[in-house]
């Protein structure tokens, strides 16, 4: 069931679908209260009550919270995405993707189970605050691993690129 732009959920209206697919959908919406842009996962039933996914989604939320940091100048994700489950606001990932403003690589399989290019990538990426120019996002033709040698080569390539290379 898609949500239209201007439903109301507590604190959150709708502004537009970001994607969907078999774990759920993606919307961007506004915080009413707070003033600021964030994204909604609505989730399948049958996903909804799992918490194994729900203690994924913790971990990722933790991870993302860390990347606002003074000290970190690129960042670099290797299988990003994003997790269709239930979570409180203050530890969801999708309300701190928007908060990362540095430079963005993101390597991810073209046939990743987990984080399905369509509906867990694509959104992700593109909720990311960083400006256009400065995040990029490689798919390989790979499941959910990437090549090790071209894991290597593209980080130390993106952290030349904005932080010069080592001498």
């Amino acid at each position: 069931m898609a949500l239209v732009p201007g439903t109301k959920l507590g604190p959150y209206e709708i502004v537009a679908l970001l994607g969907a697919g078999g774990m759920g959908e993606v919307y961007r919406a506004r915080d009413t209260r707070l003033q600021r842009t964030v994204a909604i996962k609505i989730l399948p039933a049958h996903l909804s009550s799992n918490p194994e996914l729900h203690a994924r989604l913790e971990q990722e939320a933790k991870a993302i919270s860390g990347l606002q940091h003074p000290r970190i100048k690129v960042c670099v994700l290797a299988l990003g995405g994003l997790e269709f489950q239930q979570s409180l606001p203050e530890v969801d990932p999708i309300n701190f993707i928007t908060r990362v403003q540095q430079p963005v690589l993101m390597l991810n399989g073209r046939y990743d189970f987990f984080f399905p290019v369509e509906s867990n990538q694509e959104p992700f990426y593109r909720m990311l605050g960083s400006n256009k120019e400065q995040k990029k996002h490689l798919l390989y033709d790979t499941g959910h691993n990437i090549p090790r040698n071209e894991l290597i080569k593209e980080t130390l390539n993106w952290q030349d690129q904005y932080l010069g290379p080592v001498n």
